[in-house]
């Protein structure tokens, strides 16, 4: 836990470390989390920041606003964890001129707050932006309570909710938050195994007998681009098997009816398999061993 003395002493900090960017004519952008009381880190929040700064680098580079990754901070002190980066370019300014610096300036801290307003933990975020000249860009807009409707320093000034209420709030939406994002990973991993498996199988050459980038081996009725097809078919499928896994973790562990699930997952990966091949069987028992393998490994994650 930490101490007043010690959070008011990390603030500090971090003004020193914008004000040094602006000493370079540099504007910045900040991230941090609203935690109140002294717990201010913990291995729950320091996962779901880092997932969330790895968000905001996306944002703002899919809005044009370029960022020195090279330069930025990243900070876990007493006041929490903090992720500081100077702005290098943004497409949103018009010419070099101050007013039109202040003009871009405005925009990116309109744009950091719908990052703010349109992400999963929403009011917990922090996303600041200070200009070349130190100054913070205000928006002038109320910060609202986590718990209720009313304006946050209202609540705060009244002690309308106790530290733990706020915190246990703050932690539920943190570890769902979590959760949902190592799930899309998983998907993402686990999908992308699977189709590299198959795609490694059928590119191995030369296999007699086999279909291989040479030829179709003893078969007549496929050949390499028919396993390609299939692959490039049951390519989404996989996913459907890790969000059923993770359902089948969440609940009783019915194994015979969650196998029932999985099987029908499995037929219809193999319908659309013939539908791309023309009827033939080029994954039938693919798609047994590696939708067990997914699936298994899958709920091993969860």
């Amino acid at each position: 836990m930490a101490q007043l003395s010690e959070i008011l002493e990390a603030r500090e900090h971090r003004t020193k470390l914008r004000l040094a960017f602006a000493e370079r004519n540099l504007a910045s952008i900040s991230l941090s989390f609203n935690i109140p009381g002294p717990r201010k880190s913990d291995f729950i929040i320091k996962k779901a920041f880092d997932m969330t700064v790895e968000m905001l680098e996306r944002f703002l580079l899919a809005n044009r606003i370029l960022i020195n990754k090279k330069e930025s901070r990243r900070l876990n002190d007493a006041a929490g964890d903090f992720y500081l980066v100077p702005i290098v370019e943004t497409k949103h300014a018009i010419s070099d001129n101050g007013a039109d610096e202040k003009k871009a300036n405005k925009t990116i801290k309109s744009i950091c707050e719908y990052f703010e307003q349109s992400h999963e933990l929403r009011r917990i975020l922090d996303v600041d932006v200070v200009d070349e000249n130190g100054n913070p860009i205000s928006s002038g807009k109320a910060k609202y309570c986590y718990l209720c409707s009313q304006p946050a320093f209202i609540c705060m000034r009244e002690k309308k909710h106790s530290l733990s209420d706020l915190f246990n709030h703050i932690e539920k939406k943190l570890r769902k938050f979590i959760t949902t994002n190592d799930l899309e990973f998983t998907k993402s991993e686990l999908s992308t195994f699977a189709t590299q498996a198959l795609l490694y199988e059928i590119s191995l050459s030369p296999k007699p007998g086999l279909v291989d980038r040479f030829g179709s081996g003893s078969h007549s009725d496929m050949d390499f681009f028919s396993f390609l097809n299939s692959t490039a078919a049951l390519s989404p499928y996989w996913s459907k098997i890790v969000q059923l896994a993770f359902n089948h973790a969440q609940i009783d562990n019915d194994f015979y009816n969650h196998l029932i699930e999985l099987r029908e997952i499995g037929i219809e990966m193999e319908q659309v398999m013939r539908r791309f091949t023309g009827g033939v069987n080029t994954h039938k028992g693919a798609i047994f061993v590696v939708g067990m393998l997914v699936y298994v490994v899958a709920k091993l994650r969860c």
